[in-house]
């Protein structure tokens, strides 16, 4: 079944040399993907005159989360700084995260995910306003929400005003997922593991190190 993924590839706030390692990191991913049949697309990238501070991109066609989980983890390169050939340091890393795809816009609210009740209006007391069903629940079936409207007369208006609010609470629940998704991207960014690398690399070619 073809899906999307999303993944970012983070330096930690490493210095260029992990920078330019990102940078040949994604076009790694790019290269295996397409010989799979696999789309790459960048969404997000901070770029840097060595290369990438940070990367979000997107993996789509079937078996997508797979391929995306052969690069879940840290990225190790060995080889001499291509900016300070002088420096001691031989192993750099990256790191790469699957994230969770933001949420869509909330467009227009699909009838058939919506499940339409009628009851009476209850007044002060425990009284009926009207002896008419002219209180409406609007039930939305994938989340579950729930919202009973009856402060309108008839039950076509407390219909549009139970819709209307049903939408305004979907559109508040993607802005918070939407803000969260923010947050645990930024988190990401600042932390790096180091050791254990899910793959190595090594030289200028960037070649495969096992």
């Amino acid at each position: 079944m073809s899906e999307t993924v999303w993944l970012q590839v983070t330096t930690g706030r490493g210095p260029g040399e992990c920078r330019w390692v990102a940078a040949r990191v994604i076009e790694t991913i790019t290269c295996e993907a397409a010989k799979i049949g696999l789309s790459v697309r960048i969404e997000e990238a901070e770029e840097t005159p060595e290369g990438l501070s940070s990367a979000v991109v997107s993996v789509a066609g079937r078996e997508s989360s797979a391929f995306v989980d052969s690069w879940n983890g840290s990225i190790q390169w060995i080889g001499t700084s291509p900016f300070r050939p002088h420096h001691k340091r031989r192993n750099w890393y990256v790191g790469i995260q699957t994230l969770k795809p933001p949420t869509r816009a909330i467009g227009p609210l699909d009838p058939r995910e919506l499940t339409i009740e009628t009851t009476k209006a209850g007044g002060p007391g425990g009284q009926h306003v009207n002896t008419t069903d002219s209180a409406v629940r609007v039930i939305h079936k994938p989340t579950g929400l729930v919202v009973l409207a009856r402060g309108e007369r008839s039950q076509h208006r407390n219909k549009a005003a139970a819709i209307a609010r049903l939408q305004a609470l979907l559109e508040d629940r993607s802005h918070q997922d939407a803000a969260k998704a923010r947050t645990n991207s930024w988190q990401h960014h600042n932390l790096l593991e180091r050791g254990n690398p899910i793959r190595r690399f090594k030289g200028k070619k960037f070649v495969p190190a096992d």
